[in-house]
């Protein structure tokens, strides 16, 4: 079953979301391998995507990717990883209405050859453009994937080909996808952080007492699997009941607020992975 529409305000709250979850981990990116660090999401309906954070590396040679620039699916990491992320009748919806346009010789322009490309990746994990949107450049991106394992956007490297490869095409994607998760895990646990503090200040009205203050997370949950990807840490977000565990005002404090509201809630699990 495809995947349903966001709305423009749906769409617009998750780039935010998005950006949130990743400005952190892009310029860890950044910093570490000397490479500029780009953000992006897609929409299968058009079908493209576009530019929604980036980074610039601290290099005199370093790419600069504007916000809003249009992206390509087929020729580029970013798409090719959100690609060989969606569902197979979506994909192949996709694919029926994707014009597959050369843009350098490096250019994927067959259908068969990009199904090819897209089963490697999905192998991998992580996609790689070689060269095949702008000659000279090179990207190695991984998709971020929600909690259905349905892709929301993507993160990727991207330099001057003689760069890329330098750093080590394996040792990025390893990084890239790892980062992926990472930016995946941060926006499950805003979400439910934030259904947290409602469920939290709900029940207190429900007993009659004045709201009071957030409870500030302490507590974990039973693991279950985050990412499809292989050979990936496994962690995420798990819900059972029992009692949060929370601090108010810098101090420690029982699972009860002061009215005797019992909080009970999704909790947290960290990445096992590296």
């Amino acid at each position: 079953m495809a995947n349903t529409p966001l709305t423009h305000s749906d769409s617009g709250r998750l780039h935010q979301r998005l950006i949130r979850s990743s400005l952190r981990t892009m310029v860890e990116l950044k910093d570490r391998n000397a490479l500029s660090v780009s953000l992006g999401v897609f929409d299968p309906r058009v079908p493209d995507g576009v530019v929604i954070e980036h980074v610039t590396a601290d290099s005199t040679h370093a790419m600069v990717l504007k916000v809003g620039l249009k992206l390509i699916m087929h020729a580029g990491a970013p798409g090719k990883a959100y690609l060989a992320h969606l569902p197979a009748d979506e994909l192949a919806d996709v694919l029926d209405r994707m014009e597959l346009t050369r843009f350098t010789d490096n250019t994927i322009i067959t259908r068969d050859g990009l199904l090819r490309e897209l089963d490697r990746i999905r192998r991998q994990g992580y996609a790689v453009d070689n060269s095949e949107y702008v000659t000279y450049t090179g990207c190695v991106g991984a998709a971020i994937l929600d909690s259905r394992q349905y892709p929301v956007g993507g993160i990727w490297f991207h330099g001057l080909l003689q760069h890329v490869q330098e750093r080590g095409i394996p040792a990025l994607g390893e990084q890239v996808v790892t980062a992926a998760d990472r930016i995946a895990a941060n926006l499950q646990m805003n979400q439910y952080q934030k259904r947290i503090v409602v469920s939290f200040r709900a029940q207190e009205k429900d007993r009659g007492a004045r709201p009071r203050k957030q409870v500030e997370i302490a507590g974990f949950g039973p693991p279950r699997p985050l990412s499809g990807r292989p050979d990936r840490g496994q962690g995420g977000l798990g819900g059972f009941d029992k009692p949060l565990r929370g601090r108010e005002e810098g101090k420690n404090a029982r699972n009860r607020s002061k009215s005797g509201a019992v909080i009970r809630w999704p909790l947290w699990l960290e990445l096992k992975g590296p």
